[in-house]
């Protein structure tokens, strides 16, 4: 797997040991749930502000990130062959902010996104999505449930957007041209 972070190098400190970017947990079963299958998952965490020791105020803000996993190449791809896999996010979160000492829920803003993209062909591995077919934006997928959510049934709300839960996806590559392609799977975090 290939790894590249756009976060500014300077805020990767081994001073703070703050690191934004791709990294293999084994699940916990509290802050990261246990892996589908397997010992292991790939896991990005959110940016936050560093905050001095008394906890108030701010030495460095949040950075924006632009977090890429790519695949290695995938031999003799099909038309007929799906992209499955599972990820494990709070779909609330995408809507999430923090402002100043305040929390804010605004369903018009997104704090964050996931997008797993699908390049056939080509030499080497590229970081641009502009090489990439779009199969996935996980900001889509959670504006449907936040639809099918009533908002004013507590148990339903804690179900389909609140629980830290796994999602299992099944992309049919039909549409793009793969057949007897390499391909490789890029998961975009921005």
């Amino acid at each position: 797997w290939y790894e590249k972070s756009n976060v500014d190098p300077s805020i990767i400190s081994s001073a703070t040991g703050y690191n934004p970017t791709w990294q293999i947990y084994k699940g916990d079963g509290y802050y990261t749930p246990y892996a589908v299958s397997g010992d292991y998952m790939a896991c990005i965490p959110y940016s936050d502000d560093i905050l001095a020791a008394d906890n108030k105020t701010i030495l460095t803000p949040a950075p924006q990130q632009d977090e890429w996993l790519v695949s290695p190449r995938i031999s003799n791809a099909k038309q007929s062959n799906y992209l499955s896999f599972d990820l494990a996010f709070t779909p609330y979160y995408m809507h999430y902010f923090i402002e100043g000492n305040d929390t804010v829920f605004d369903i018009k803003r997104l704090s964050c996104d996931l997008e797993i993209l699908v390049r056939a062909g080509g030499r080497g591995t590229s970081y641009n999505p502009e090489d990439y077919t779009s199969v996935l934006k996980v900001s889509d997928y959670v504006d449907e449930l936040i639809a099918n959510t009533n908002m004013e049934d507590d148990n339903e709300i804690m179900k389909n957007l609140l629980d830290f839960t796994w999602h299992h996806f099944s992309i049919p590559l039909a549409d793009i041209d793969v057949e007897n392609k390499s391909i490789q799977i890029a998961f975009r975090y921005t």
